[in-house]
């Protein structure tokens, strides 16, 4: 989540991890552009923070990644890991540079002196590894080649996998590499991971091949054995039965936010249109389901419609409102952002009165009267 650090409200949430994975280390760029994020699975991921959306992923360590560090003119990132390695990218292309190792185990934290020509790293060993020699390390420094050190880890090509084929921005799928990915994590698995198979679905479904992608999903389904799972899992064999490819409902729902806050109005109408179709199959009584409502209501309303828009803001709103004591703390502004949207709907159809209404909820929560 990023903060207004004056107001201490949440103004974006990042969805940066497919699934219940640890994020441990979260740093900025020395400018604030970029923000870097890593964790269990091994993917490093630096965010543009302006738009919230994936500037690029670091795929090269075999483990968590637990400390992450910027150079002081921002263009290279260095990372550690419990693989016991340190590794030095440019912070521009997702490239590798090089790979550093020292003496010592796990690797706990890394950081750069202030000039850029000495990196550290901290061990849990207790001992520190120091490298000098130019803005990026080569003097007394051991470089390993990527391929020796050993392959991607199956949960790591899973995540990454899922995300070039769900993600919501086609700018941002590889249908054929996540295809690449998800096929050796099952193979690494023995094909006994349903949640692996799942994503190999999806990423079939992204390439168009809908016949392999029913076929795997139902594969995935056979191992599970909690009822809820195979309900989500049955949500997205009925969209590749009518070939249709997945999309991650939240990051449809972020990316539809961040249309809907740069004014991108008929851009926004897709995925949020989509995401509340997913959400409806698949978490009908949830409040995410709600808010997806609220979003579609706002990318209308944004493009004057106003009669399709206010049904959905306010179904959308009532829902949040029912729903309250569910929503987390990261979604505590969603109820407050229906509302505006409700105060704005009826501000320019100049209905005065309903929009004096629902600015006094802004102000005093409590039932509004229709």
């Amino acid at each position: 989540m990023l903060y207004d650090s004056s107001t201490g409200r949440i103004e974006r949430r990042l969805s940066v991890e497919n699934g219940p994975v640890g994020v441990y280390a979260t740093v900025f760029t020395p400018d604030g552009s970029l923000l870097a994020t890593a964790g269990d699975s091994g993917v490093v991921k630096l965010w543009d923070v302006r738009t919230g959306r994936l500037h690029t992923a670091l795929h090269g360590h075999t483990s968590t990644v637990s400390t992450v560090a910027f150079s002081p003119d921002g263009s290279t990132v260095a990372t550690g890991s419990s693989d016991t390695t340190v590794r030095l990218w440019d912070a521009a292309t997702g490239q590798e540079r090089i790979t550093l190792t020292g003496d010592s185990n796990e690797v706990t934290s890394v950081a750069f002196s202030p000039d850029g020509g000495t990196l550290i790293a901290g061990h849990r060993d207790g001992y520190v590894d120091v490298w000098r020699g130019g803005r990026v390390p080569q003097a007394e420094v051991e470089a390993v080649p990527v391929e020796e050190t050993g392959g991607a880890s199956a949960n790591e090509d899973n995540a990454v996998a899922w995300d070039l084929a769900t993600n919501p921005d086609p700018k941002l799928r590889d249908g054929q590499r996540a295809v690449e990915l998800a096929e050796n994590a099952v193979a690494a698995e023995n094909r006994k991971n349903p949640q692996i198979l799942d994503t190999l679905a999806a990423a079939y479904a992204e390439i168009g091949k809908f016949t392999n992608a029913v076929r795997v999903e139902q594969e995935a389904m056979a191992l599970l054995k909690d009822e809820p799972a195979k309900m989500d899992f049955a949500v997205r064999l009925d969209l590749y039965r009518s070939n249709i490819p997945c999309r991650d409902d939240g990051r449809e729902a972020e990316v539809a936010m961040e249309l809907l806050a740069e004014g991108k109005f008929a851009e926004a109408e897709p995925l949020a249109r989509e995401c509340l179709t997913l959400r409806e199959k698949e978490i009908p009584d949830d409040w995410r389901t709600f808010n997806a409502r609220s979003l579609l209501g706002g990318s209308l309303l944004g493009q004057k419609k106003y009669a399709e828009a206010e049904p959905l803001l306010i179904s959308g709103y009532e829902g949040l409102k029912q729903r309250e004591d569910k929503i987390p703390p990261t979604g505590e502004m969603r109820p407050q952002e229906a509302i505006e949207r409700l105060v704005q709907l009826y501000e320019e159809t100049g209905r005065s009165d309903q929009a004096a209404e629902w600015k006094k909820q802004l102000a005093e929560p409590g039932p509004v009267k229709q």
